[in-house]
């Protein structure tokens, strides 16, 4: 798709030195060719005539590819994408992170006109509502956006000890986006890996004491924030658990421990981890539920991620089963994962799983 026309056909360094000079604001977007939502700004936001209106009368917008430009993107740390970072005078004024509809964009040029910036609105929010976890959340990540570590760090680090005392529902988001968050974090600032070492530490299970779910995962996840997941390898090694009847524990163990064992290629190992591997598969078809009330853009996208995984998930099931001599389980989800999806290429993924 061809770059929406509102942006100007400049190297960021010239247009950084034309708008200081006309003292104008310039708009940097940082895109790529396979950012979805990069993309859905393309096709909506930036060709929007109440955005274009806007922008010719307040600013000069160019737009970056990372990959094209990864000396600029490098310069300007961007870190996820799309990115839209505002300058006035040759510094950096504001940004706001990830996918901005027409009005969340045009709500943050008219707040820029004010003096106000991102980080000015959600302290006041989070400050107003401490404890609203998606406001403190948002806040969390526009200071680690906008490089002020110390206090994102501690934004972050009280949303994974707090957040489920005021949110219980967040259990996945802390331990899925939170803990990428703090991956992120502890990476450029070794006082955040500090405080994960020391929680990672409290939460460790304990030679032949009886296992736990809730500190368990925490351990699990620390350990891939610290990026340290051979610890978890080699308690897998040492203690052999299983789940014994456990549902809680079991989905536990096979969502922390398999990927790790199938990263090693130890895919017997991963097949004895699959407490009911007929659920596991729903789990996956489940996933195009999940459209209902997407735009339809993104349905699109989403349908062909959900169908794809589905494919990819059977496969990788019915190989780990056949490895671990659980043929018979195997045999059901080749059969049932035909029933959801009929397709030749639901075939072939089978087929090359059963001669693996």
């Amino acid at each position: 798709m061809s770059r929406p026309a509102i942006f100007a056909d400049l190297e960021f360094d010239a247009a950084l030195a034309k708008t200081a000079a006309e003292k104008k604001l310039l708009l940097v977007d940082a895109t790529a060719s396979w950012c979805g939502p990069c993309n859905t700004m393309d096709r909506t936001t930036w060709i929007d005539a109440a955005v274009i209106d806007a922008l010719r009368e307040k600013a000069l917008a160019i737009q970056i590819d990372v990959d094209e430009k990864s000396d600029v993107a490098k310069k300007l740390n961007i870190m996820a994408m799309p990115t839209v970072i505002a300058f006035r005078d040759g510094v950096e004024l504001d940004r706001v992170v990830g996918l901005q509809r027409r009005e969340q964009l045009l709500e943050w040029l008219d707040g820029l006109a004010r003096g106000e910036t991102t980080l000015d609105r959600q302290r006041a929010a989070s400050a107003a509502k401490p404890n609203d976890m998606q406001a403190r959340m948002s806040l969390a990540k526009s200071l680690f956006a906008a490089g002020k570590l110390d206090e994102a760090a501690k934004e972050f680090v009280w949303l994974w000890e707090h957040v489920l005392e005021h949110e219980p529902a967040m259990v996945g988001v802390r331990h899925s986006y939170l803990v990428g968050d703090l991956e992120r974090v502890s990476a450029l600032h070794p006082p955040t890996r500090e405080a994960l070492v020391r929680l990672r530490d409290a939460a460790a299970p304990e030679s032949g004491a009886t296992l736990d779910a809730k500190p368990l995962a925490d351990w699990f996840s620390l350990n891939h924030a610290l990026g340290e997941n051979a610890r978890v390898v080699a308690w897998f090694d040492a203690s052999h658990p299983r789940a014994n009847g456990d549902k809680k524990l079991a989905w536990l163990l096979e969502s922390h421990l398999v990927p790790l064992l199938l990263e090693a290629n130890r895919w017997a190992d991963a097949g004895t981890l699959f407490e009911a591997p007929l659920a596991t598969l729903e789990s996956t078809a489940e996933l195009k539920q999940q459209m209902k009330g997407l735009p339809p853009e993104v349905a699109d996208q989403f349908r062909e991620y959900a169908t794809e995984k589905l494919r990819t998930d059977a496969a990788m099931l019915v190989r780990a089963l056949r490895a671990a001599n659980r043929d018979d389980d195997a045999k059901a989800v080749a059969a049932e994962a035909r029933k959801l999806d009929d397709s030749a290429e639901m075939s072939a993924a089978l087929r090359g799983a059963e001669s693996a």
